[in-house]
């Protein structure tokens, strides 16, 4: 309790001097990005189910709170299409996938490495809320193997997930308004299937996102 009440006090001591250069910032996401949904259980299937490469997209708007020219505060809306493919021996020309469609509200910390130049690193990092949008599946009860029947599958995954955040790249500086190029990953933090609704001994499952690239482009409100 004790540290917590310092950090607010050091917080709000340090506010005035963060805000001298304060600014805001609007603008849009859009990314190309890997879904994977991990679980040992299916992992261990071995040829019976072995995962596909999954490419997806992401877009959404972007709302910067930035203290001064080198450190921000990111939030904003990202809508994302998820999900995993799979691949089995039994059945090579099935569509086997899990789709899953969520709204994302990430709250990141932002360091921009130099405020005088055009051209600078930048680093990205913290959580995301997570919320289930859809959920579809061509798995027999989700958590078995392939149906030729696609269903909805919402009440099988948990509404809401939390997810850390880890985003890296360039920003290019023209005039008031900002370009970026990042490399940006997702992970969930919590097992993402109901725990009720799994089947014998079935290992948590979580979600990743690698956005290769996320491309942003911010305006100075």
């Amino acid at each position: 309790m004790r540290t917590c009440l310092t950090f607010l006090f050091v917080f709000l001591a340090l506010t005035p001097f963060f805000a001298q250069e304060s600014s805001f910032y609007f603008g849009a996401n859009a990314a190309f990005q890997s879904s994977r949904i991990f679980c040992s259980t299916d992992s261990d299937a071995g040829g019976i189910l072995e995962y596909g490469f999954t490419p997806k997209a992401a877009a959404g708007i972007d709302l910067v709170y930035s203290f001064n020219p080198r450190i921000a505060v990111h939030s904003g809306f990202i809508y994302s299409l998820q999900g995993q493919s799979y691949k089995t021996a039994e059945n090579a020309n099935a569509q086997y996938k899990t789709e899953l469609n969520y709204f994302k509200i990430p709250v990141l910390l932002e360091w921009r490495s130099n405020a005088e130049k055009k051209y600078a690193f930048l680093l990205q990092g913290g959580f995301q809320l997570s919320l289930l949008n859809k959920a579809e599946s061509s798995r027999d009860r989700v958590f078995y193997y392939y149906s030729p029947e696609v269903r909805d599958v919402n009440e099988y995954y948990n509404s809401t997930n939390v997810d850390v955040v880890l985003a890296t790249g360039l920003d290019v500086r023209v005039r008031s308004s900002h370009l970026r190029v990042l490399i940006r990953a997702d992970l969930s933090l919590n097992d993402i299937e109901v725990t009720d609704k799994k089947q014998g001994l079935r290992a948590p499952a979580g979600n990743m996102t690698l956005a290769i690239p996320q491309l942003s482009y911010l305006i100075k409100l």
